[in-house]
């Protein structure tokens, strides 16, 4: 698969070089480029290959390619977003083992989930808010103790603990905007 992403990012580069000077969003051979740079981050998502989003990314950036309205995402911060947060992911602390939920959560929703994680094992739990909301991160182990409370307003929020028994956590994930947007929440 890497073999696969480096030879579509080389491809991309030398048909940007062949051209003499910085092929624009504007052109028809940069629309070509933006989906294989597109095509490139759903391979690197499918394989869990980190180049991939990386590779997208840059090539995205170098076609001075945008979102077209503020309702849409900006892919190259996405893409770099997906190769920090693989970057960041721990080891296993949760019994299911790493895991990434993105969702919508409407103004003043919430959400719980209950997860298992192991003892000895940190724990982290990461959560950000996107579409300029703000959410909450709450969670408690068993015996009701808060492990994790926290805000995420556009920055990640990030929270570790050691559980001393493995056993269930109880997370709870709110949108205490006044708007619906999207969160990630990320468990190792």
């Amino acid at each position: 698969m890497k073999a696969a992403l480096t030879v579509a990012a080389l491809a991309i580069a030398g048909a940007l070089a062949l051209t003499g000077s910085p092929v624009h969003a504007g052109t028809p051979q940069s629309h070509e480029d933006i989906l294989a740079a597109i095509a490139l981050a759903d391979e690197a998502e499918r394989s869990g290959n980190q180049d991939g989003y990386t590779e997208a990314a840059r090539i995205w950036r170098g076609l001075g390619a945008a979102a077209l309205t503020q309702d849409d995402q900006d892919l190259a911060e996405l893409w770099w977003d997906e190769t920090r947060i693989r970057d960041e992911l721990p080891s296993r602390g949760a019994v299911s083992g790493p895991g990434v939920r993105r969702a919508s959560l409407a103004a003043g929703g919430a959400e719980e989930l209950s997860l298992a994680f192991y003892a000895g094992q940190v724990a982290v739990l990461t959560l950000r808010a996107h579409d300029n909301t703000r959410y909450t991160l709450r969670a408690k182990d068993s015996d009701e103790k808060l492990v994790c409370d926290g805000v995420s307003d556009g920055h990640a929020y990030t929270c570790r603990w050691t559980p001393l028994w493995t056993g269930s956590v109880e997370i709870n994930v709110s949108n205490t905007s006044s708007t619906d947007g999207r969160y990630t929440l990320i468990v190792n």
